[in-house]
């Protein structure tokens, strides 16, 4: 048989180059003829209503035209109508200023019930402690015994905002002991790294949780800022352009008003035409042996559109020291079930069938209804191992080391 000649396989080659050019050449067309369309479908549609309502406005001025002037209220009348609508507008907001000072002075009375039951001991601050300051002590006020931010919707009012903002990741810091214990997380593991899956259905809602333990041999003041840029800061926007994502950061000046390390952002998918993102709050909490990094997204933000269905998630990255040369990572990742978030089902959870489906490409139909929930655990320990794999790689290039 004839082998092939150092040109045939060069022409091949070139054969083979150009197809792959030629096929991205042509999905760079089919994107911006498609995102073409979508424009102009916007752009007509904004120009029927436009069109619909300039006639509407037309014929309203016609008829008004047309009234005779006897129709109209005198000026005494305007006049009374106006005073008697100052009138009520001052005895309301009379009635408020009262509510406010009675709301004033029972939060002052409680603070000072507060105070007086709770003792809050301040260590003496080390160089990182003021880097890194952690707000107060962990206290039995913050504990919770099955934590859950499911449901909880940022306000748009911005006293309340603030609030929301320092109390969701307050709530989730002073609970990290409190999670760590619940999915049993070993004080030591110097030999291994710990690394697991597992689907949580023991709340009546499914959680996928995921475990990961490692010691480095770093001291924690080099493995802090790598594990921050990692978690906190994300990828930049030159690199999210790229996958046609945009990043906007949110509540910049009440954010590092609470913390200087402490960031709120939402990243939009520009190819999916929809004004709904994926949001992530961070906030670093530390002390001189330990520092504790947590993220969540934000479902539920009134200054934000909202997918129809999404995932609550919540990220606890712990470094601890536990030598000069040698630092512990454990992090937590637990993402709740899909639920809807708009429309006359808002709050409702997704079904098991449904979740498997639309986040996990797994159709369950063709299983017994008794065998569901296992399959469906066994693909998702699956995917979450192979996960657990990349995970291995990006650490092993982040720190530096073997994993």
């Amino acid at each position: 048989m004839h082998a092939p000649t150092t040109d045939e396989l060069v022409d091949v080659d070139t054969a083979a180059l150009v197809a792959i050019i030629d096929a991205r050449k042509e999905s760079r067309i089919n994107r911006r003829r498609t995102q073409k369309k979508a424009h102009y479908q916007h752009d007509k549609r904004v120009y029927h209503y436009l069109k619909t309502r300039a006639i509407e406005l037309e014929n309203e001025l016609g008829r008004l035209t047309q009234l005779p002037r006897a129709t109209l209220m005198s000026w005494k009348e305007t006049a009374a109508a106006l005073r008697d609508e100052t009138s009520l507008h001052v005895h309301n907001n009379r009635v408020l200023k009262k509510r406010l000072r009675e709301f004033h002075t029972l939060a002052r009375l409680m603070q000072s019930w507060v105070d007086t039951a709770i003792e809050v001991r301040h260590p003496p601050c080390t160089p990182q402690q003021a880097i890194y300051p952690q707000t107060s002590a962990p206290t039995a006020t913050w504990s919770a015994s099955n934590l859950s931010l499911n449901h909880i919707r940022l306000h748009a009012h911005l006293d309340a905002r603030r609030h929301g903002l320092d109390w969701l990741t307050q709530i989730m810091y002073h609970n990290t002991d409190r999670m760590l214990e619940k999915y049993a997380f070993p004080p030591r593991s110097p030999h291994s790294r710990l690394g697991d899956v597992l689907l949580d259905d023991t709340g009546g809602l499914l959680q996928y949780v995921q475990r990961y333990q490692v010691e480095i041999p770093l001291p924690l003041d080099q493995v802090l800022p790598r594990a921050v840029a990692y978690f906190q800061t994300g990828a930049t926007p030159e690199q999210l352009e790229v996958h046609y994502k945009s990043k906007r950061y949110l509540d910049v000046e009440v954010t590092q008003s609470l913390s200087r390390h402490m960031s709120y952002d939402v990243v939009v998918d520009l190819t999916s035409y929809g004004d709904a993102g994926d949001t992530r709050l961070c906030r670093v909490f530390g002390d001189d042996q330990r520092f504790v990094l947590v993220t969540q997204n934000i479902p539920e933000d009134e200054r934000l559109p909202s997918k129809s269905v999404d995932s609550k998630s919540m990220n606890w990255v712990v470094v601890e020291r536990v030598g000069p040369s040698r630092t512990i990572l454990r992090c937590l990742f637990v993402v709740s079930q899909g639920i809807h978030r708009t429309d006359h089902i808002a709050g409702q959870v997704l079904s098991l069938e449904e979740e498997s489906r639309r986040d996990w490409n797994l159709d369950l139909k063709c299983f017994h209804e008794h065998d569901r929930l296992d399959v469906f655990r066994r693909h998702v320990l699956h995917l979450g191992y192979r996960n657990m794999q990349s995970r291995d790689q990006d650490f092993a290039r982040l720190f530096r080391c073997e994993i």
